[in-house]
């Protein structure tokens, strides 16, 4: 009988490995948008362990690295998010990358935002788009700019932080992006209500939200109910108990999801979450 010869192919194993690695990454973004943190960093750190068994140090390996901490970071976990995001900035400025190190610093800034660290948030967005002001990449530069003047409006809400924004979100819809745009809506909706502009942070905050269910973003959500509660308050509507209470409801669901446990310690939730409680029990 003859003898069959088998013949393996070692850079096909590796090509099959790596595609399902990254599609254990894009899944974990998906997670992410939904407000699934803790799926996002089983997922995410899923690829990030196949590409260190694969010992391959690339783009890739700075966008996952990067992506974890993103997700680690959202999930209220900043301390283990730091860890991933230095790797992956170290990487991304090996490899020469300006798109990647723009991500990078973005991310570094939410997580430092979330842990209360405005100012260094401030100068790690401003890093941000320096970075992403090299790159060819549209949707990192807009989101790099959306990071900077929120992180601003955030300290210093004016009619002018709330115009930028808006500009922001007008030009994140016209390149096809409608979560940076809805955010940049919400953050809109938000910087006006603490100018004192109730009726069109209202407007502002209805229109985020039908997105936000739309598309199933529950931190979008969750958000865009308490800026529309808030609204309905101040303006002395009982109806604001009741968003109160949706947003309260989404958050606790959000944190009893497994590896989310800590959401509720980023410095931006836990005040929302501490209004929540105070107001929807309100009587």
């Amino acid at each position: 009988m003859k003898k069959i010869k088998l013949i393996i192919n070692p850079s096909a194993n590796l090509g099959r490995a790596r595609q399902a690695a990254e599609e254990s990454y894009s899944i974990g973004m998906i997670f992410d948008y939904q407000g699934r943190y803790g799926a996002a960093v089983r997922s995410k750190s899923e690829a990030l362990q196949t590409f260190r068994d694969l010992k391959l140090r690339d783009y890739w390996l700075s966008e996952i690295l990067g992506g974890l901490g993103y997700s680690l970071a959202l999930a209220g976990r900043p301390d283990e998010a730091s860890k991933h995001l230095d790797e992956a900035l170290t990487v991304a400025r090996d490899l020469k990358h300006a798109s990647q190190e723009a991500q990078v610093l973005r991310f570094r800034s939410e997580n430092a935002c979330w842990k209360g660290d405005t100012k260094g948030a401030a100068q790690l967005a401003a890093q941000a788009v320096q970075a992403a002001s090299r790159s060819s990449d549209r949707s990192l530069d807009l989101a790099a700019q959306f990071t900077a003047a929120n992180i601003s409006a955030s300290v210093r809400p004016t009619r002018a932080a709330a115009a930028t924004l808006a500009q922001i979100g007008r030009r994140a819809e016209i390149a096809g992006l409608p979560y940076l745009s809805a955010w940049c809506t919400l953050q809109r909706a938000d910087t006006l209500l603490r100018v004192g502009d109730r009726q069109q942070a209202r407007e502002q905050a209805e229109q985020t939200l039908a997105k936000a269910e739309t598309l199933g973003l529950r931190e979008l959500q969750a958000r865009s109910e308490y800026v529309l509660a808030a609204t309905l308050r101040l303006g002395g509507d009982a109806q604001s108990r009741r968003h109160y209470a949706a947003a309260l409801q989404i958050l606790e669901e959000m944190k009893r999801e497994d590896g989310s446990q800590n959401l509720l310690d980023r410095a931006d939730l836990k005040s929302i979450h501490a209004e929540c409680v105070k107001w929807s029990q309100a009587s």
